[in-house]
């Protein structure tokens, strides 16, 4: 795939978990990352505050496909949100 000027190659990652199912929590969330790794930890830092998520060591991360973009830091792309 030829990216284009001033683009940058990201992959696109679910990350998702099952531990944590109460109300107001997230169970899943597609970010934009270099690695799994980059990704689990994005989604801890997008999560912290008065909303829950679950250990890195309970979070499931799979590869889902290539970002073309400007971005060069990880993003959060989409989340689900049980809210209550």
């Amino acid at each position: 795939m030829e990216k284009e000027k001033g683009t940058r190659v990201m992959k696109i990652y679910l990350v998702n978990q099952s531990v944590n199912n109460n109300y107001d929590t997230y169970d899943a969330m597609v970010i934009v990352a270099d690695t799994k790794e980059e990704a689990k930890k994005y989604s801890l830092i997008h999560s912290s505050g008065e909303y829950t998520w679950a250990p890195i060591e309970d979070l499931n991360c799979s590869y889902e496909g290539v970002y073309t973009g400007e971005s060069v830091k990880p993003f959060l792309l989409l989340a689900s949100f049980n809210a209550g």
